[in-house]
């Protein structure tokens, strides 16, 4: 990949430089680059407080699978099992079992399969 560019994203970074030649971050946004790969990733912070949104990505119209699973592979709930069209897609998420039950701190692995591809994430929880 090229610097600043991860999982179908690219990342511009703003920076402002003062008047002693010192430099300070302003901000940072991420791009799509456009629909030419899967990609998943997580918008806000992580670690998550039970909740987050995540983006995802899909070079092509298809079924579409986002399911959480404990560090041990125990899928704990479906997010999303639906058709989709080609693009960038939002998904609001809690930290939930299927049957309800709210999930403590820990790590959580998200998978989106689509088509022939998937990405995995890495999400850590804390109360």
């Amino acid at each position: 990949d090229a610097p600043g560019q991860a999982d179908g994203f690219l990342t511009y970074r703003l920076v402002g430089i003062l008047r002693d030649g010192g430099q300070v971050e302003l901000g940072s946004t991420q791009i799509a680059l456009g629909n030419a790969s899967l990609a998943l990733r997580l918008l806000g912070a992580n670690p998550v407080r039970n909740h987050g949104t995540l983006e995802y990505s899909l070079p092509a119209p298809g079924h579409v699978r986002l399911e959480l699973f404990g560090i041990n592979g125990a899928r704990l709930a479906t997010l999303v099992d639906r058709v989709d069209a080609a693009g960038i897609h939002t998904v609001n998420f809690n930290l939930r079992s299927e049957d309800g039950h709210q999930l403590g701190a820990g790590v959580y692995l998200l998978r989106l399969s689509a088509g022939q591809g998937a990405r995995t994430m890495k999400v850590v929880a804390v109360d």
